[in-house]
């Protein structure tokens, strides 16, 4: 293999013979049980354990980090523009919410609304990235998206009916009644729109389904996308044909495959069986987004997917960091599917009290504070934590919510943590010796094996 050498000085904060470790923990319910290990010879442990009033309460203080300016192209623009739609769909349904983060939010949403709506294309509706001629069908439906759901929480003086009917009519003129489909753009930028047909079908369909009779006529369509659905195996497409069928009437036929649905679904409670999604994404961002669409059709379904639904917006709440679930239309539709499980199942009472046990032991108790987005929080229990193996318990009395939790131990030891199912050995060599002294200059060559 050859040898990559090259230079970074950045300054050390010193802590000899010591490496940084942690552990971590995420769950969601009526408490959660794990298991936590101190090596012998851990240097300081703190613990950090917080429990937050809901799922989309434990994304409160990121929720209001999303809120920033807009810029850029439509795709850019909706990157923030969006999660501040569903930051300010969340921000109203709290009466603690502080009236300044509300007014931040609005005034942000006037500005990336504005931005938007100067890339419609003129000569026919519809967007494209930089409002250039043709407009982008796929690209089109997500706008639809947005904006019917800004114009639940924020609308700008006059109104956005025309800039809504314009969009509407834009994609049904685009439908191709024999192929029982839509006609396609071919072009794509950053992945947007580069989905199969079937793919980009099923979210066009899906978006006008959103409102209230806009896929009447659409009857080839509705067709084609239930009989491929049928005997489809992508969760994808299953979850956007299931959500859209339940939108246009059609219950029985979302409920079948809102129901094939729930067979995908993992221990986890994630959904991943998706080959590709409206925007090609791959890894996490893929299975965020097929989660997402899962965890909108159960909830349409009523109360017989209630649980499935449960778990995967518990999966969800785990995948987010700062708000974001990675890529824009994972962030998008991991925070609308969050939402829509906030309004639709509520937050249920909260607990009277919750307990922190340490190997049986309750070592702390506190009740749930007041206050916007509060959260009970565990720190002072080092002193429960000597070396060697320790069970640890949340629990809960009184109130019927699902309350998810995060909790991380840290310290630091003289040999950092293995992993043996490590996928790759890292090995880290000083030149010139084993030792550097504080302050020094080090040349590092570091090798890295498959």
């Amino acid at each position: 293999m050859a040898e990559a050498r090259g230079g970074i000085l950045r300054p050390l904060p010193p802590a000899p013979g010591a490496a940084g470790s942690a552990d971590s923990e995420k769950g969601g319910g009526g408490g959660g049980e794990w298991e936590w290990t101190v090596p012998e010879g851990a240097e300081g442990p703190q613990v950090s354990i917080r429990v937050m009033p809901s799922p989309v309460a434990s994304l409160t203080a990121a929720l209001e980090a999303l809120l920033q300016e807009p810029c850029g192209c439509f795709e850019q623009a909706s990157a923030t523009t969006y999660p501040t739609v569903m930051a300010l769909q969340y921000f109203r349904s709290r009466p603690d919410c502080p009236a300044e983060v509300i007014a931040k939010a609005e005034g942000l949403l006037a500005k990336g609304y504005e931005r938007l709506a100067g890339y419609e294309v003129k000569e026919s509706g519809g967007f494209e990235w930089f409002g250039a001629s043709p407009a982008h069908e796929a690209l089109t439906a997500y706008g639809l998206l947005l904006f019917l759901d800004m114009r639940k929480v924020w609308s700008p003086r006059g109104g956005m009916e025309g800039l809504l009917d314009r969009t509407r009519a834009f994609l049904r003129a685009r439908r191709d009644d024999p192929a029982a489909s839509f006609l396609l753009s071919p072009q794509h930028l950053d992945e947007f729109g580069g989905a199969p047909g079937n793919v980009a079908r099923a979210y066009i369909l899906w978006s006008l389904s959103e409102a209230p009779g806009e896929a009447d006529g659409l009857d080839a369509q509705m067709a084609s996308l239930h009989a491929e659905a049928a005997k489809s195996e992508d969760a994808y497409v299953l979850g956007l044909a299931a959500a859209t069928l339940i939108n246009i009437g059609h219950t029985s036929d979302g409920l079948e495959h809102a129901r094939r649905l729930a067979h995908f679904q993992e221990a986890d409670g994630s959904v991943s069986r998706a080959p590709t999604t409206i925007t090609s994404s791959r890894g996490e961002a893929r299975v965020v987004e097929t989660t997402s669409i899962a965890v909108i059709a159960w909830l349409k379904a009523g109360d017989e997917l209630q649980g499935a639904a449960m778990a995967a917006v518990e999966w969800l709440a785990g995948r987010s960091r700062d708000g974001r679930f990675g890529s824009t239309q994972a962030t998008v539709l991991g925070l609308k599917a969050i939402m829509a499980y906030e309004a639709a199942l509520g937050q249920g009472a909260g607990p009277d009290l919750v307990s922190l046990d340490v190997d049986g032991v309750t070592v702390a108790a506190q009740a749930p504070p007041p206050g916007f987005g509060a959260a009970v929080t565990f720190e002072d229990v080092p002193e429960a934590l000597a070396p060697g193996p320790h069970r640890l318990r949340l629990h809960l009395t009184g109130g019927t919510a699902r309350l998810p939790y995060a909790a991380t131990l840290r310290y630091r030891s003289s040999m950092p943590a293995a992993c043996g199912a490590c996928r790759v050995r890292l090995e880290v060599r000083l030149v010139g010796g084993p030792a550097v002294a504080e302050g020094a200059v080090a040349e590092v060559l570091v090798a890295v094996e498959p």
